[in-house]
């Protein structure tokens, strides 16, 4: 590489700059941030069950429900047994609700229908004599949540969201990095990057199962350093690797704010508009 660097710099106007992509992908820009706002949902999601759960378990009362009926369906692979009830929330009006629960629990509420011969799919008690479910409840405002203690799923409520959440979280943060962020960065460069003169000193292509991937790496020296820095540059296709030669003289752009971020204007991907 050389020391000295002299060249021509392309008259690009003053920052900020109108740029439009040279290469223009509205499909798979609209896909990317598809993915991002399904993730983001997902995420969404997981979250807001993990604090409901969480604030159930140790921010919730128990208090003992009135069970209305009982309800015992044949699902895809296994029975789904239900009950309605009815509890009061502490400090608040009654309120009625149905949910699942576990086999246990439906045993024990049946109990008075088998000792009267009168078991069946739903089972309805009498007003004077309901039957008893412990439930955890919780209330934010006018927001009140419950479920029985003993629900069918059990303790897989709070593991399922515990696992994803942050699971989706992370991957959430590194699509919304690698689709929003830097590409938006990169954007920056063009529109308020500072120009100044390089020169390509090296290029390679490195083959892979999915194409290949072009690159040239050049020399650049920001305004007011002495040194000069080495940027490296992905090429769109094997047109521009074989245009882009060694000792070629280009445009380089760099972030005011942090010079090691640069980018060539003529293979960047992006065109100043007049």
């Amino acid at each position: 590489m050389r020391k000295g660097i002299t060249s021509r710099v392309v008259n690009l106007p003053p920052p900020p700059r109108r740029i439009r992509p040279t290469y223009p992908k509205p499909i798979l820009r609209f896909i990317g941030r598809l993915l991002v706002l399904s993730v983001f949902l997902v995420t969404l999601f997981f979250t807001v069950a993990l604090v409901a759960e969480l604030a159930l378990r140790f921010l919730g009362h128990e208090v003992s429900a009135a069970v209305s009926s009982i309800h015992e369906r044949a699902g895809k692979k296994n029975y789904v047994r239900t009950a309605r009830y009815t509890y009061a929330v502490p400090g608040g009006a009654l309120r009625s609700d149905e949910s699942r629960i576990s086999y246990d629990a439906f045993r024990t509420l049946r109990e008075p229908f088998l000792d009267a011969g009168k078991v069946a799919d739903d089972m309805i008690f009498p007003e004077s004599q309901p039957g008893q479910l412990a439930v955890r409840v919780y209330s934010l405002g006018p927001l009140v949540y419950s479920r029985p203690v003993e629900h069918e799923w059990g303790g897989v409520l709070l593991l399922i969201p515990a696992l994803f959440a942050p699971a989706t979280g992370f991957l959430f943060f590194a699509l919304y990095l690698a689709i929003i962020i830097r590409p938006r960065r990169y954007r920056r460069i063009f529109s308020h990057g500072i120009a100044v003169p390089g020169r390509i000193f090296d290029r390679y292509e490195d083959p892979s199962t999915d194409g290949c991937y072009y690159a040239v790496k050049f020399a650049y020296i920001p305004e007011g350093e002495a040194e000069p820095r080495v940027g490296e540059q992905p090429l769109p296709g094997p047109k521009e690797f074989k245009a882009a030669e060694i000792d070629q003289e280009v445009t380089v752009l760099y972030d005011p704010d942090n010079p090691k971020k640069s980018a060539l204007y003529e293979y960047g991907g992006f065109t100043v508009e007049e």
